[in-house]
């Protein structure tokens, strides 16, 4: 069976959400932050992640033989009565198809509803113009008890590895053996606790920034916004084409509402 094309558009979204990252994490190296291109690729990313609904819609009907082709205009409703129609006359040959286009229009129901936000964005995009956006820093700080030789212990949910006061790569909760720092540096550690030392306290900071809508009260990452939108379409995607919608339509005839 030949790949749907739901999956090429897939990938076209992802291309323009990588390229969001990519943009936020230069931003953040160097204090410049690209906001034209960084809307250009938002653009771009939520036109094809919302298409990825209406293509599945025509790789399906080519799989039913529903007699649509992609040059003609559909809304989802057409694309459920014709399937219902077809499923009465034979349903030995179209029930299934009845079934998807039923289960299709509720996981799309879902999951526009999860990401909302996203939808209000696209039809601004699509119809109205662009959308705003600004730039966040965060500076997370904590504090770590450092020896002579070493680290005794620290109290904080995430740590960043101390390597002459900077801080790095994070790593789960919990003890560090004393040693020199060049040692445990960077290293996932054992819970246990170390000897009893003479200590003192250490401040580290860790800093971020990113791009997020300015009307969102949260300002919350739209990269992070974004990759959970695509995340959920993917899964739909891979939904579909495993068949998980015959298993919902035997439910819902074995337990109707």
């Amino acid at each position: 069976m030949s790949e749907i094309e739901a999956n090429e558009k897939l990938r076209e979204a992802k291309y323009f959400l990588e390229q969001m990252r990519r943009l936020d994490f230069m931003g953040f190296e160097t204090g410049v932050f690209e906001d034209k291109e960084f809307s250009y690729n938002f653009d771009a990313f939520i036109v094809a992640w919302h298409s990825v609904l209406d293509i599945l819609r025509f790789d399906f009907a080519e799989r039913f033989s529903l007699g649509i082709t992609r040059q003609e205009r559909a809304s989802r409703d057409y694309f459920r009565h014709l399937a219902k129609g077809l499923a009465s006359k034979n349903p030995k040959d179209f029930s299934e198809a009845a079934a998807f286009y039923e289960w299709m229009d509720r996981q799309e129901d879902g999951l526009l509803k999860r990401h909302a936000s996203l939808r209000e964005k696209r039809y601004m995009v699509a119809h109205r113009g662009t959308v705003k956006t600004g730039v966040k820093e965060e500076v997370t700080e904590w504090a770590v008890n450092v020896s002579t030789y070493g680290v005794s212990t620290y109290s904080t949910a995430l740590y960043s590895s101390y390597s002459a006061g900077k801080p790095g790569d994070s790593v789960q909760a919990g003890s560090i053996p004393a040693q020199p720092a060049a040692a445990w540096a960077g290293r996932v550690v054992k819970d246990e606790p170390p000897p009893t030392l003479p200590d003192r306290t250490v401040r580290l900071h860790k800093t971020r920034a990113y791009t997020y809508f300015k009307d969102d009260p949260e300002e919350l990452s739209i990269v992070s916004i974004c990759s959970s939108a695509y995340e959920d379409m993917a899964q739909l995607v891979t939904n579909a084409e495993k068949g998980s919608w015959k298993a919902a339509s035997a439910y819902e005839r074995n337990y109707p509402k």
